[in-house]
């Protein structure tokens, strides 16, 4: 089978987020599996362009630019990634797109449908996220493409239901699959420290100053835990400077490339993660695979998850003060932490084996386009 798989930006910032890691990992899984033949097309921007891939995958990377610089990354598109997506649309079975309201995943779908090619869409969330009048707006466009595919990819039971209802119609065939984790991420030699790590975008939805609260309120019990918030600045950085002034216990890292995410994670005690209504979480994901204890919004699609197999502690969103106590009552209690860790190994073991991913994937890449069964 020859898949093309397209994400709209890869960047060695990990800029873009989970879905140009999801695309990488797949691209890598599927071409490593057998007979298929798999291509991955990205955007990249002058000056972020990610490391050379080596694998059973080819890649193409076209520059890209900000067509619209206040939607950021959202907006980016260029006609030399419109000319590489046509090129090799007209070449390939299957078309799998990590899909959103934005320019290169819609021309992806477009020339999909129009060479009526097997179209698989992977919205990672962003569809169902955000529902504002721009996005009511984009969607007169998108849920008509949305209904032709021929298979959805959901992250969890939840974003398969929030799809259906966005959908508001006869949804495609419905596939849930978790992401695989990173070809680079490799085992490690944990080194648990007494510290608890945010590491994501700093914007809106991440609620990193709900993490800096929680950091003031433990240096101001004397609990002796570093918070850490690693990741790019979307638009919180100047939100968190006050909280950076104000405790001792707090620090901002930066951001860091996707491959230096592990080492990262090797070092720190506990993972944080306080965004609303996280669909997935690729880095809480590595977290779990790594057996690192998390504490996590009940928003969050891997909430029932983590409390299920007891792999850490699920918290109200927007509390910072249950934050600060989940964090104290793993790091301060051997036999909770152990336990916790345990069970990350347990879930991630079911959430993101290979064998899982790849049947879902084959089952998502099968059936005709526009077919609904």
């Amino acid at each position: 089978m020859k898949i093309l798989r397209v994400v709209a930006l890869r960047s060695q910032s990990g800029a873009y987020g989970g879905p140009a890691d999801t695309a990488l990992a797949q691209s890598l899984l599927l071409g490593g599996s057998g007979p298929h033949d798999v291509r991955l097309i990205s955007g990249v921007l002058a000056g972020d362009a990610p490391g050379e891939i080596s694998g059973p995958v080819r890649v193409v990377q076209a520059p890209v630019r900000r067509l619209m610089p206040h939607l950021g990354n959202a907006g980016v598109f260029s006609w030399s990634v419109f000319s590489e997506l046509r090129r090799y649309a007209s070449r390939c079975d299957v078309m799998h797109v990590s899909f959103a309201r934005e320019p290169v995943p819609i021309a992806a779908a477009i020339l999909a449908l129009a060479y009526r090619k097997r179209l698989v869409l992977q919205p990672h969330g962003m569809l169902t996220a955000r529902t504002g009048p721009r996005q009511r707006l984009l969607d007169l466009l998108v849920k008509p493409i949305f209904r032709r595919a021929t298979s959805v990819i959901a992250l969890t039971e939840v974003e398969a239901a929030a799809l259906r209802s966005w959908c508001g119609r006869t949804a495609p065939r419905t596939v849930v699959s978790g992401n695989p984790i990173p070809a680079w991420a490799g085992r490690l030699e944990r080194r648990p420290s007494r510290e608890a790590l945010f590491l994501g975008r700093l914007e809106k939805r991440k609620r990193v100053t709900d993490f800096a609260e929680a950091a003031r309120l433990s240096c101001d019990e004397g609990k002796g835990i570093g918070y850490a918030v690693v990741g790019p600045d979307q638009g919180d950085l100047a939100k968190l400077e006050p909280f950076l002034r104000d405790s001792a216990d707090l620090a901002y890292e930066g951001a860091i490339g996707p491959t230096e995410v592990p080492q990262r994670l090797a070092r720190t005690g506990v993972f944080v993660m306080t965004s609303l209504s996280e669909p997935w979480g690729n880095v809480l994901a590595l977290a779990l695979y790594y057996g690192i204890p998390v504490v996590i919004t009940e928003s969050a699609a891997l909430a029932p998850a983590v409390s299920r197999y007891g792999a850490g502690v699920v918290v109200s969103d927007r509390s910072p003060e249950q934050v600060a106590r989940g964090v104290a009552s793993l790091l301060d209690s051997p036999t909770e932490y152990s336990a916790a860790s345990d069970g990350a190994r347990r879930l991630a073991t079911e959430l993101i084996g290979d064998e899982s991913i790849l049947a879902n994937l084959n089952r998502a890449y099968a059936g005709k386009l526009g077919d609904s069964s």
